[in-house]
């Protein structure tokens, strides 16, 4: 069947599928196309028309033809002049199509773009039948290419989403149906009309026409699709991949975002927890419990608010163990807040007030018992910054931050929502409803949905892990693929131009059949001359037919002299003798290859020759064609792998690692100079050898298991030690199986290095992260380590034990006065007295800021501390110069001991941090012990 009939058939189809669709209110029959736009019931009656016309052959006139093309063009002349002239006319039948076309202002019309294409097919059957038209042929190519041009456009709209992603056309208001049949009518068209014989009005007799302008008008439209089908296929390629790249940036870019939000928020909610665990605080709130008329108690509080509010809180509230509030500071927000956003831990909260304000409400504890209560605020200017700027990147972007009440996603206000949104987490059918429920369900993510504002946007989220909130990063689709936007502009006129350009060229260079014959022939002998290979012909009598120019400059021989010469006549016997048994091949029928050296006309050559037999149909060799490659520069090259090889065998032998290459046999087949070295096993006793027979039965059992899984195909690495030369040595072993061709294991090599070096290295960094940077005493990690050693050795020994807990006396002052540089100094010259007035076995360690601590082990006395304690005083007390400045400090020392008992680590810490703040309140510049169990005070 032709191919227009199929088209026809199809046609029909659709057009019929779609007419009973829209008179049977069935919207799927009416689509076609799965969730595609419903097309009207003018659309389908215009396809069953078409079917019509290209049923019977396009190209003879019929009455049939022209009612079809009659049609074709005036109902959809009439719809655009309803268009353009706003009127209804009555043709588009909207009783019909309101159910099925709810949105739309006017149900049932035909799309613009949908008139012109069905416009362009029914010039296209009208004018064919014209003859005396002017310019008939070109106005009939333009309407074919017309109609392939709309129904192209529209489909590769529709298939690549230019309307939701770029907003260029309303391509989709044109159903995916009409598209397919405007496709499949011109496509049809263009076939029969244009690349088919053209034929009379009056005989069925082909128009004369020139060879070339059907050449040319076929060429044209192969070129025109090509290009199109190229131009699709490219953009959307650069189209996925473009949106692959914005969808992997905001994908990164919100839980990068998001991660960074996560962690200020929790270092916030740390900063606040930390003032409910101030010592200060907590004794404060205890003294009030047990009297709460206790004025001093008072005072702390008040200097502890004045504090607090210096470290940029905003307000704050104390509350006694009864919820009473006892002190309050500043003015919360939490009521006059727009929206209040949980983060999760039961005691802060999120607020917009102008910015975001961290709201904690905290109890505060001692020993284990709830004290008091705490409410702090504080403005995060720097994250309220972050997040403006997160959401004014460019025009359209925005950024969501929200969690999850209930079965809402409660979000804070933003460049587009400034009251803040609820919005559902669900659809109705249980998944989640826009990008942020996703967010709030802890997936990371991008996705391309059209926001609440009803804007396709390409959206990135993330969950901010830990605080109960969710991030969504948005860019308007239309601002955000700008760029690709202008690229497609540029590849529709390139594509356009190009087009013209080769229909131009085409139509300008088309010749006579004989000439084109002619410059054929020139080319083929222009490649053949500029082949690097001597390229001839000769016939079954080994006369020359052909020879490529070639033959001038790698023999010194005219091809044009050889054409009818013998070829022993042209190589001389001698020559011909050495080839004589490969052309008798190649004249039984035979495919023959073969290298050639030696001397001919001359000079020396190396040459690769090929003879090809030149077969009749009937199997009958009647010549050779032979092509004579010059594989000098071959030899040549083999000659520099050689040298290649050599140097590489120097590389090998001179690099400082062990390098052998063992067979499936685990036979030696190479070792680099190094294995002597290493091994003492000279390298000619171990080649040929399996490698159980050459290593000790010691390093081969330890190996064996290693060996073992490079030779089933696995890259094997591992570290190993042995004892070498002064002592042992740490050595990383590579194991790399060796495939052939067929992917087989044939072999395995190793790599060993020497990496003792890198192994010290890493050792002095484990020590380098036991130690404070700033002072060079031992760190809190070294000093947890030590003290529980230490209350072991204790427990050991029996000899009882102390611990000095001490800090600078008003050392916030100094920092004020003197700056960080400053206080940084009284802090390493306060290391270095104390390191200097204890003894080479104790312990001193910074455990933060200006807090020390001293370990004193193997004491005879409880007796020594206090000795030792007022050393301490004395050194730390010596007037010291700090950034040209003369300075005295003093510090406060709280003593507690230990001799075995059921103490524990912390206990002796809160006890000596007890008797801290004692020689504290006893006016600083002193030391005070902490009571000693009965267990050690009745030993000593």
């Amino acid at each position: 069947m032709p191919f227009r009939r199929l088209a026809a058939l199809w046609l029909a189809g659709g057009g019929l599928c779609v007419a009973a669709g829209v008179l049977g209110g069935q919207i799927e029959l009416a689509r076609l196309f799965l969730n595609a736009v419903p097309a009207s019931l003018n659309a389908g009656l215009l396809s069953l028309v078409a079917a019509v016309a290209l049923w019977s052959d396009p190209r003879m006139p019929s009455r049939r033809l022209a009612w079809c093309a009659a049609l074709l063009i005036s109902v959809p002349a009439l719809v655009l002049v309803e268009h353009l002239g706003g009127v209804d006319l009555g043709i588009d039948i909207p009783a019909l199509h309101r159910a099925m076309q709810p949105t739309s202002p006017h149900p049932g019309r035909l799309a613009p773009n949908t008139c012109l294409g069905f416009l362009f097919a029914g010039l296209a059957l009208w004018l064919q039948h014209r003859p005396g038209l002017r310019w008939r042929s070109l106005l009939v190519s333009c309407s074919v290419y017309g109609t392939l041009a709309v129904g192209l456009s529209a489909l590769t709209g529709y298939v690549l989403d230019l309307e939701a992603m770029y907003r260029l056309l309303s391509f989709n208001s044109m159903s995916a149906a009409v598209m397919a049949m405007l496709v499949v009518l011109g496509t049809t068209l263009w076939s029969n009309l244009l690349v088919g014989d053209a034929i009379d009005d009056k005989a069925a007799d082909p128009v004369d026409e020139r060879p070339e302008d059907r050449i040319t008008r076929t060429a044209v439209g192969v070129l025109g699709i090509v290009a199109v089908v190229s131009g699709v296929a490219g953009f959307a390629l650069m189209q996925r991949a473009y949106k692959m790249t914005v969808a992997d940036g905001l994908e990164t870019a919100a839980r990068g975002h998001a991660g960074a939000f996560a962690h200020s928020l929790k270092q916030e909610m740390e900063i606040a927890e930390s003032v409910s665990r101030q010592l200060a605080l907590q004794r404060s709130l205890a003294q009030l419990g047990v009297k709460p008329t206790d004025a001093q108690a008072f005072d702390d509080l008040r200097e502890l608010a004045s504090s607090v509010l210096g470290q940029d809180f905003s307000a704050l509230r104390v509350e006694n163990g009864r919820g009473e509030s006892l002190l309050e500071a500043g003015s919360a927000r939490l009521r006059s807040a727009v929206v209040a956003l949980p983060l999760g831990d039961g005691h802060s909260t999120l607020l917009w007030d102008d910015g975001l304000v961290l709201h904690s409400e905290l109890p505060v504890e001692r020993n284990g018992d709830r004290v008091g209560g705490l409410m702090l605020e504080r403005r995060l200017g720097v994250l309220t910054g972050l997040l403006y700027d997160l959401q004014h990147r460019d025009d359209s972007t925005d950024a969501l931050l929200c969690a999850r009440i209930d079965e809402d996603a409660v979000c804070l206000p933003s460049r587009f929502y400034e009251a803040g949104r609820h919005i559902a987490m669900y659809q109705p059918d249980g998944q989640p409803f826009l990008p942020i429920s996703k967010a709030l369900l802890g997936m990371t993510g991008t996705e391309s949905v059209k926001d609440l504002r009803g804007v396709p946007v390409q959206a990135g989220y993330a969950p901010l892990r830990g605080v109960n909130l969710g991030l969504v990063v948005k860019t308007d689709s239309g601002e955000l693929f700008g760029y690709i936007r202008s690229r497609l502009r540029v590849l529709t006129g390139l594509l356009a131009a190009l087009v013209l350009v080769g229909a131009w060229l085409l139509r300008s260079h088309v010749l006579p059949l004989a000439q084109r014959l002619a410059r054929s022939e020139r080319r083929l002998q222009m490649v053949s001359d500029n082949l690097p290979a001597l390229v001839f012909h000769v016939d079954a009598e080994l006369r020359y037919q052909f020879a490529n120019a070639r033959y001038l400059s790698m023999t010194g021989l005219d091809p044009k002299a050889m054409l009818g010469e013998r070829m022993q006549d042209v190589l001389g016997a001698e020559a011909f003798g050495g080839i004589a048994e490969h052309i008798a091949a190649a004249l039984r029928g035979e495919r023959v290859r073969f290298e050639r050296h030696g001397q001919l006309f001359g000079r020396e050559h190396h040459h690769l020759v090929e003879y090809v037999p030149e077969r009749r149909p009937d199997g009958r060799v009647v010549g050779i064609y032979g092509m004579v490659l010059d594989i000098a520069e071959r030899h040549r090259a083999l000659a520099q792998l050689a040298e290649s090889e050599a140097r590489l065998r120097t590389i090998t032998d001179n690099v400082p690692a062990l390098i052998t290459y063992v067979d499936t046999d685990l036979r030696f087949q190479f070792c680099n100079p190094v294995f002597e070295a290493w091994t003492g096993i000279p390298v000619a006793t171990a080649m040929g050898r399996r490698m159980q027979d050459v290593l000790p039965p010691k390093v081969m059992a330890l190996r064996q298991r290693q060996i073992e899984r490079a030779l089933r195909g696995e890259t094997v690495q591992f570290e190993t030690v042995a004892v070498l030369g002064h002592g042992p040595r740490h050595f990383q072993v590579n194991y790399l199986p060796h495939r052939d061709e067929q992917g087989r294991v044939i072999g395995v090599y190793s790599l060993t290095n020497d990496v003792s070096a890198q192994k010290e290295l890493e050792r002095k960094l484990q020590t380098l992260a036991r130690v404070d940077a700033l002072t060079g005493l031992a760190n809190r990690r070294q000093f947890e380590e030590r003290f529980s050693e230490a209350m072991s050795r204790c427990r050991r020994s029996g000899r009882p034990m102390a611990l000095m807990f001490m800090d600078i006396d008003k050392f916030k002052g100094i920092n004020d006065t003197l700056g960080h540089a400053g206080g940084d100094e009284v802090l390493k010259t306060f290391g270095q007295r104390l390191l200097a007035s204890v003894r080479k076995t104790d312990t001193v360690a910074r455990l933060a800021g200006d807090e020390f601590v001293v370990i004193l082990e193997g004491l005879n006395t409880v007796d020594e501390p206090h000795f030792l304690a007022r050393k301490i005083l004395a050194a730390i007390a010596a007037e010291q110069q700090v950034l040209g400045h003369s300075l005295s400090v003093t510090t406060s020392i709280g003593i507690s001991f230990y001799e075995g008992d059921d103490s524990t680590e912390g206990a002796l810490m809160a006890l000596a941090d007890k008797a801290l703040y004692d020689a504290k309140a006893a006016g600083r510049g002193t030391y005070r012990c902490a009571p000693r169990s009965a267990l050690v005070a009745g030993r000593v």
